[in-house]
């Protein structure tokens, strides 16, 4: 039974993919401290929210629940320009300041820390506790930060090679979500002795307690990124073209914790440095009004150097194995 709510009860709006919505958790802890009640979430990912002690109701988009007008709706998806033509850009500032920046605020990195309460964990064809695993998701998603096929097909090779432990792959099919505008997304298929596919088999519950329960984890940016943000475990942040800061979760009021950031050779961050973002044509008017496209290097190059090789990747991962897995 939902409570009536006072004129100044408010409603949060948040829709996107994913990863970008687990970004605005810490905002709802935020706006529940500085009203001094539970608020109201209306959204596409409800399971995110339903848990939260600073949750009052979940409205579900999905099956076109929506907040009353008597809510005070504060929706994080209202896009503005400035006067001078710029807009926010979520390419090159961190997420959880891009949705807090509209109502013209932004938290400390104390207050940044991703949250998520799930559900007990209820898949019955995996055991997280009686398992020594490492979680990787190869998740299918813009050139310029997607790790491809062949890198992590040989990664796998390199760990089987020097290693016992198991693969656990994770990943999840998103097919045409008109309600949210989100593109088509997969993840590569992988193979091999030690492999345990749990591809499009998870809740996100479900998903969260197999990355806090591994070894650790191995993920480019994408909704892995800030998921693995909510739980203590070991990351392997593959380096991409967009700069880490505007990326890696913080926990414990730090960037750093847990963190292994592993990058090839190039080091530009062409995608999120406004340098690139422009055109002659234009006269530069381009310049702060989005990026581009990211299915390209913006410096040229035929094939993204910024993006590690497995042999690095492997480098860091064997230091982080507990003792007696190698092979």
């Amino acid at each position: 039974m939902i409570n009536i709510p006072t004129l100044s009860q408010p409603c949060i709006r948040i829709t996107g993919c994913l990863g970008d919505v687990i970004y605005a958790t810490p905002l709802i802890r935020y706006f529940s401290k500085a009203y001094k009640q539970k608020v109201f979430v209306e959204t596409d990912f409800p399971e995110l929210f339903r848990n939260s002690p600073f949750v009052e109701w979940v409205f579900d988009i999905n099956k076109n629940e929506k907040c009353p007008d008597q809510y005070h709706k504060l929706d994080l998806n209202e896009y503005f320009t400035f006067p001078n033509k710029a807009r926010l850009s979520i390419r090159n500032m961190y997420i959880t300041d891009f949705w807090s920046s509209r109502f013209g605020f932004i938290i400390p990195p104390d207050k940044k820390t991703l949250e998520f309460y799930p559900n007990d964990y209820d898949f019955k064809e995996f055991d997280p506790i009686g398992t020594e695993y490492i979680c990787i998701n190869p998740s299918i998603t813009d050139a310029c930060r997607e790790w491809g096929l062949d890198n992590w097909t040989d990664l796998v090779k390199i760990i089987e090679k020097n290693s016992d432990i198991k693969i656990v792959v994770t990943g999840k099919s998103i097919i045409n979500d008109s309600l949210t505008g989100v593109k088509n997304k997969s993840y590569h298929k992988l193979e091999g002795e030690n492999v345990i596919d749990l591809t499009d088999k998870l809740t996100i519950s479900n998903w969260h307690h197999i990355i806090k329960n591994s070894k650790v984890f191995i993920t480019h940016n994408s909704s892995g990124l800030p998921m693995v943000g909510t739980t203590d475990t070991d990351v392997i942040y593959l380096g991409g073209a967009m700069h880490p800061h505007f990326r890696v979760p913080f926990r414990n009021g730090s960037q750093s914790y847990k963190l292994h950031y592993v990058h090839g050779r190039c080091r530009s961050f062409c995608h999120t440095d406004h340098s690139y973002n422009y055109t002659h044509e234009d006269d530069y008017t381009t310049l702060h009004r989005g990026f581009n496209t990211a299915g390209w290097c913006y410096e040229g190059k035929p094939t993204f150097e910024c993006h590690p090789g497995p042999i690095k990747v492997w480098g860091v991962l064997e230091n982080l194995l507990p003792n007696g897995l190698e092979k």
